[in-house]
């Protein structure tokens, strides 16, 4: 667990030095910290990152932690194209650890249930409706296609 949260730090601090993105000077804490919160509680705490904040914390590793509102606004406030390259960076890490073999799947998100369809508003339209035979029920919302190394890291979507 140790190393794997020293890597998450270190991928994300270089990935950020290598885009040219700096921080504002006043920041308490920075992107690359905020980036390794979100990558811990997504890996070890089922995606709570109060949980991995208060872990992060406790044990020394970000001892400068921000509250749980801003470290929430800091996770939406980070550009996507960061993101984005840091999804694009792991998933060249993993693919070069891995013999070859991958897996795709895919997997429906509903954004709300059937009855509640025609008061969505952050979805709209008769094509985001799909059906998942594993429930046997309807769902609104999108479906997520994955491809995964054999060992099950995401390397592509």
């Amino acid at each position: 667990m140790e190393t794997e949260i020293t890597v998450f730090y270190a991928v994300c601090d270089n990935m950020l030095k290598t885009m040219d993105f700096s921080d504002d000077c006043q920041t308490k804490m920075n992107t690359a910290e905020v980036m390794t919160v979100v990558l811990t509680a997504a890996r070890f705490f089922g995606g709570s990152t109060r949980s991995a904040a208060c872990f992060l914390r406790e044990h020394g590793y970000i001892p400068d932690m921000l509250s749980e509102s801003r470290l929430n606004r800091r996770i939406h406030a980070t550009d996507e194209s960061a993101w984005e390259n840091l999804f694009l960076t792991f998933a060249d890490i993993f693919k070069a650890a891995e013999d070859g073999e991958h897996i795709i799947d895919s997997f429906p998100v509903p954004v709300c249930v059937s009855i509640r369809i025609p008061r969505a508003k952050i979805l709209r339209g008769e094509d985001r409706r799909g059906y998942m035979p594993s429930e046997r029920r309807y769902f609104y919302g999108i479906r997520v296609h994955m491809i995964t190394t054999a060992s099950g890291y995401p390397v592509g979507s």
